[in-house]
């Protein structure tokens, strides 16, 4: 990881805030709270899944300049195996169809376990939206 002008390493905390030109004060405290989450065994800051804490003790620190973006989302419209969007008495509203993240397909419950794989679930029921609402069989 080192040797990039994205990535940074250092033997302190202090140190790498130097380096990322953040406030010493405020990295330390933000691996303090960590720490003590970790000890607890449960992140009440952000949900992280307890399986992921991980405790951060050295001997090198690193921080890691990161672009992130969405690539997947969770919840949406109710639909039913035809891609019909459902009200919310659970009947298919007439001609309202849904596919890919803006369906609730329920496919992945609460964690995504890689890139990309909802565009299976989009292509599978756009296909079958797309033929329900020209009238055709399912598949």
């Amino acid at each position: 990881m080192e040797g990039t002008s994205r990535d940074k390493a250092a033997d302190s905390i202090e140190e790498l805030a130097a380096m990322i030109k953040c406030d010493p004060a405020v990295l330390r405290a933000t691996f303090d709270r960590y720490s003590e989450l970790v000890d607890k065994g449960v992140d009440e800051d952000f949900g992280k899944p307890s399986r992921f804490l991980h405790p951060i003790n050295g001997p090198k620190y690193a921080a890691l300049r990161l672009h992130p973006c969405v690539t997947v989302t969770f919840g949406g419209l109710e639909t039913d195996v035809a891609a019909r969007v459902l009200d919310t008495e659970g009947r298919p509203i007439p001609g309202l169809y849904a596919a890919g993240e803006v369906a609730d397909t329920g496919m992945f419950g609460t964690e995504y376990p890689t890139c990309g794989t909802s565009i299976g679930g989009a292509l599978f029921y756009g296909r079958i939206a797309g033929r329900v609402a020209s009238g055709q069989s399912m598949l």
